[in-house]
């Protein structure tokens, strides 16, 4: 069900971008701050355990995991998440 959440947390992003001129200057803070937490957290979670000693092992979204496909997708994504929200910030600034 998380999974799903983020899926579907990503495709609304993905449209929140492309419409991002559309929205109000609140939102569009609102929106670079919410994506900069929550992806920049899961970034951080999934690094920050024991994953050097046993690669793949690690915690994705709060749930140990030892699949090594399954935790690097999921880094990968989370990565890919937080470099879109630096481009919103950079839209923000007007860069």
């Amino acid at each position: 069900m998380r999974y799903l959440l983020l899926a579907v947390f990503a495709v609304l992003l993905f449209l929140a971008v492309i419409r991002f001129d559309d929205l109000g200057i609140t939102a569009q803070v609102a929106l670079a701050l919410a994506c900069g937490a929550f992806f920049g957290r899961y970034l951080w979670v999934g690094f920050r355990t024991e994953t050097m000693e046993a690669p793949g092992v690690g915690y994705l979204a709060g749930h140990r995991t030892e699949n090594p496909i399954l935790f690097w997708f999921c880094t990968a994504f989370n990565a890919i998440m937080l470099a879109l929200t630096v481009v919103i910030a950079a839209k923000l600034a007007g860069l």
